[in-house]
């Protein structure tokens, strides 16, 4: 696949990733690990963007290797996620397995202006070009990721649109951290609120416990996964995170849904028309104020499924596991009332921020990709 330019700016240069840097698979064995030592990266790593929490191998077989990773250099995916790009831009010294390729730039180029256009609209689509889709999982040849071709500037042009872009990652990581931080406020509210481990001013009656089949109605949807239709207009709740569509509605209330298998415990809540797979869990006409009980299954329920799916031991929830769940409840509405609003306004701050994450990440995206084209030209400095 040979890309087309139909107007190259003066000065840029149709090349092949190949033509200006090193490409190197990792091995093709799962290594012997140890508890500390140096780190071992994988594809995960790279799509999580999370290299905190990693294996180790030893200094010994480290130093055997001649494709070590170091600052400066570009990870990207290459089997199963393919084409997602990671600049390393900390000091480490770290090996890595089949799944990722490793890319070292020479020095007439910068580093992270390549990651950029790796992870640009125009190369990727050159990567998808070249995927063995047949394979699985899929996967792309180390040399087919060399022949993939891109417009290049100036090395001068690409450290000034390297500085734009860094601009919108700046702000976007400065958002990232406050979302987090709201989002640690909220869970430690939860700990201290739906426990009532922390009572709010007026309220001071001792909480009871009482087994959530005692105070709504709980059962499953009647509909195949097979019925939905991704362009109809009600919500249909599977067992998947993200709801799907339906051209009809069985239910019109508000309700919490819960994964029965699948991404199995995930709770939602919904107000309104919508329709609901045969295996996820529908529970509705609550006794109690369901704005107290949908965080409490949130962050104490699904927390419990979690931790025994991790251990093996739940592939599926069983409706008598939903029912014997005990929950912390006030006796007061009011205080219900009252623990909910904080939540739910907890909630509502971190959706604005969420909001606004996600309209600058649609900025930079068109940025890069004009960028990159040189449909949008980064003026000199003066």
């Amino acid at each position: 696949m040979t890309i087309k330019h139909k107007k190259i700016p003066n000065g840029w240069e149709v090349m092949k990733l190949i033509n200006y840097s090193k490409i190197f698979d990792g091995t093709h064995q799962t290594p012997h690990y140890v508890n500390e030592g140096i780190p071992f990266y994988s594809v995960e790593h790279v799509t999580s963007n999370d290299f905190k929490k990693t294996k180790f191998i030893s200094e010994n077989v480290y130093f055997t290797e001649t494709k070590r990773i170091e600052r400066g250099d570009i990870l990207m995916s290459r089997i199963g996620d393919i084409g997602t790009a990671k600049f390393v831009d900390w000091n480490v010294q770290a090996s890595f397995y089949v799944t990722l390729a490793l890319i070292k730039c020479e020095d007439t180029v910068n580093a992270k202006f390549i990651t950029y256009l790796i992870n640009s609209q125009n190369f990727q689509r050159e990567i998808w070009g070249k995927t063995i889709h047949v394979a699985f999982p899929n996967k792309i040849n180390l040399g087919d990721i060399g022949k993939c071709e891109s417009l290049l500037p100036p090395l001068h042009e690409q450290n000034r649109i390297v500085s734009v872009l860094e601009t919108w990652d700046s702000y976007l990581k400065k958002l990232e951290k406050k979302i987090e931080t709201k989002r640690k406020i909220k869970k430690g509210l939860m700990q201290q609120l739906l426990t009532g481990k922390k009572r709010l001013p007026g309220f001071s009656k001792k909480w009871g416990k009482i087994a959530l089949g005692k105070i709504c109605k709980i059962q499953t949807g009647k509909k195949d996964v097979n019925q939905g239709n991704h362009n109809g207009i009600y919500p249909f709740f599977t067992c998947a995170k993200q709801h799907t569509y339906s051209d009809t509605y069985s239910f019109d209330c508000d309700a919490i849904l819960i994964a029965g298998n699948g991404d199995v415990g995930n709770c939602q809540f919904y107000s309104g028309k919508f329709e609901v797979y045969q295996r996820t869990y529908l529970l509705n006409d609550f006794k109690i104020f369901i704005h107290y009980i949908f965080p409490y299954l949130k962050h104490f329920f699904q927390n419990t499924i979690s931790i025994q799916k991790q251990m093996g031991a739940m592939p599926y929830i069983k409706l008598e596991t939903i029912q014997n769940f005990n929950i912390n409840i006030p006796h007061s509405n009011l205080e219900q009332n009252a623990i909910a609003k904080i939540l739910i306004t907890a909630d509502e701050e971190i959706e604005v921020l969420e909001k606004q994450k996600e309209k600058y990440e649609d900025q930079k995206k068109y940025l890069l990709n004009n960028l990159i084209t040189g449909k949008i030209r980064v003026p000199k400095n003066d």
